[in-house]
């Protein structure tokens, strides 16, 4: 999705403005942009931040981070959407399209230390 952004920026915006001052005449075009995507994954109170919330816990569980992420964000954010029938899932809408994420096992995974 970050990577997506910059991509966004470069191709799009930062080559309009080259063209504009090189004088040449341009199409406005209309920019994708991911940022609202962005910063319900990984803003200051992003899907990330509430897995890191829910970690520092101690005892924190995986239904503990989705009833997190569904208060902070179901209706209330238009890349986000709980679904009815797994009460464990949810999707988020990406720039190339929707993802549908499970939580289990997410806490284990996000407490695991990196070797080095």
């Amino acid at each position: 999705e970050t990577l997506q952004g910059h991509y966004n920026e470069y191709i799009f915006k930062k080559d309009m403005e080259e063209c504009r001052a090189e004088g040449i005449d341009v199409v406005d075009i209309k920019c994708p942009d991911n940022s609202p995507c962005l910063d319900l994954v990984a803003g200051p109170r992003g899907i990330l931040v509430a897995l890191d919330d829910e970690c520092s816990l101690g005892k924190g569980t995986d239904m503990g981070f989705y009833e997190s992420v569904v208060q902070r964000f179901d209706g209330k954010h238009p890349d986000f959407k709980k679904l009815k029938v797994a009460r464990d899932t949810f999707i988020v809408h990406h720039y190339a399209g929707s993802v549908t994420y499970t939580v289990n096992g997410w806490l284990e995974k996000n407490r695991d230390t990196l070797k080095d």
